[in-house]
């Protein structure tokens, strides 16, 4: 019994640090800062229990990138004369990430007795098909809608402007990007894995895997880009490993997730023609394929504006190191006499990419695209076997940034402090880098002769 309770503590914990928020009694302090608060004093008790203070070299090197991304910020600002600090001090945030991770995978170990990249993926999933739930209750039940609206403050004013539903601390295309996150990390446990998961915990990936897929683009469309890499993983795994599998086993679950994906489709279906808060719902999150299939247009209201959202510099300086603004100047900077910004973001874009170029050019841009890239590389040199699983995490915060500036490190601090803390034999070492070769990248590795 008291295990389960340890599990779900760690689970709420989780999700504290995977939707942050703020408790409205506590302003300005988030769950995110609080759990980071506790990740640095287990890791200085550890440090006294062992007497030894350590930082693996991987950390070592994305503290110096995270460095050189905040010179890069703080030069802009400087140079502009602006007072947006919001990539200046990046180096704190990335911090703040990490030592939030350390906090809920030393929970993970301690409730567990230890910790992999599989247990970690397990309390993602468990965290998001809850908030996918959790939205839908609140939406639907004023009650307890107005009960977390007074105990959470996440933005919701503007969430109900907008119609948005929401989570607790799960919302927009923040939210959508981790559930992205998390459709492509249970599709890489369940094909990395497939040799070592039961058939029953086969099931629960499956639904899910399903739920997210559904309810998840009612939050954030952006999960969408989760599903499609999820398939693209199966994939180039299976063309990689040469793993097309055709055993008995395998057909089995084949079965078995068709058999739910019909009975989700078949549910969804007949809610969507019978529910009118369902069918709200759904219009939303799959908006593209019902409009295209009521008018033969794939197009949704968000990417029509999203469309006259692609605004360049205009100038060379500004391409180079950018304008010192990533937020709405006109709320921040009582001295901003410059373009006058709608919708509520500097020069009118929400565009990653864009918004990263106008706060510190292309210069700063490369520098944080170099070190995601490291994030990434980081993590599938500490577990090989999951190297795909890392880049396309990478992937899919390269494609997202096409709409929006979400930034996916979270995803990348929690397996790095999980692998981090893994009890890794050095058999098992051998065996990944006999399988997966030494430079962690063999399922994206380029042939010798190219």
């Amino acid at each position: 019994m008291l295990k389960y309770i340890g599990i779900l503590i760690t689970g709420i914990l989780f999700s504290f640090f995977y939707f942050p928020f703020e408790f409205t009694f506590l302003p300005g302090l988030n769950t995110k800062l609080i759990s980071a608060v506790l990740g640095g004093g287990v890791f200085f008790i550890n440090a006294l229990q062992t007497r030894t203070l350590t930082a693996d070299k991987h950390i070592l090197n994305l503290i110096l990138a995270s460095i050189i991304v905040s010179l890069f910020g703080l030069f802009s600002v400087v140079f502009n004369g602006t007072n947006d600090l919001s990539y200046a001090n990046y180096l704190g945030s990335m911090m703040v990430w990490l030592s939030a991770a350390f906090f809920v995978c030393s929970m993970i170990k301690m409730v567990h007795g230890e910790i992999s990249v599989r247990l970690a993926v397990n309390y993602m999933a468990a965290v998001c098909v809850a908030q996918c739930i959790l939205a839908q209750v609140i939406d639907s039940n004023p009650q307890v809608m107005r009960f977390v609206d007074t105990y959470v403050s996440q933005g919701q004013e503007f969430l109900h402007e907008v119609e948005r539903i929401y989570g607790i601390g799960a919302s927009l295309d923040v939210a959508g990007s981790r559930f992205a996150a998390c459709l492509l990390s249970i599709s890489a446990i369940v094909v990395v894995e497939r040799d070592e998961i039961k058939t029953w915990q086969f099931i629960l990936y499956v639904i899910a895997w399903l739920l997210i897929a559904a309810l998840g683009n009612a939050i954030g469309r952006t999960t969408s880009v989760g599903i499609v890499l999820s398939f693209a993983f199966w994939l180039i795994y299976s063309l990689r490993t040469n793993k097309f599998s055709v055993s008995t086993t395998a057909l089995k679950r084949l079965g078995v997730a068709v058999i739910f994906l019909i009975g989700i489709v078949g549910l969804g279906v007949y809610l969507y023609n019978n529910n009118a808060d369902i069918h709200k719902t759904m219009r939303f999150a799959f908006e593209g394929p019902i409009n295209w299939i009521e008018t033969g247009k794939w197009e949704t209201a968000s990417t029509n504006k999203l469309k006259t959202m692609y605004v360049f510099p205009d100038n060379f300086k500004t391409w180079v190191i950018g304008d010192g603004y990533f937020n709405n100047p006109n709320q921040s900077d009582p001295n901003y006499i410059g373009h006058t910004s709608l919708r509520g973001y500097y020069m009118g874009t929400d565009v990653g990419y864009l918004r990263f170029i106008f706060y510190f050019g292309c210069l700063g841009l490369a520098s944080f695209i170099g070190f995601l890239v490291l994030a990434a590389r980081s993590c599938s040199d500490m577990k090989k076997k999951y190297a795909l699983l890392f880049f396309l995490i990478l992937a899919e915060n390269m494609i997202v940034w096409f709409k929006v500036s979400t930034d996916i490190f979270i995803v990348f601090a929690l397996m790095l402090c999980t692998c981090e803390m893994m009890e890794k034999p050095e058999d098992e070492e051998d065996k990944d880098e006999e399988q997966y070769g030494t430079d962690g990248i063999d399922p994206l590795a380029i042939d010798s002769d190219s």
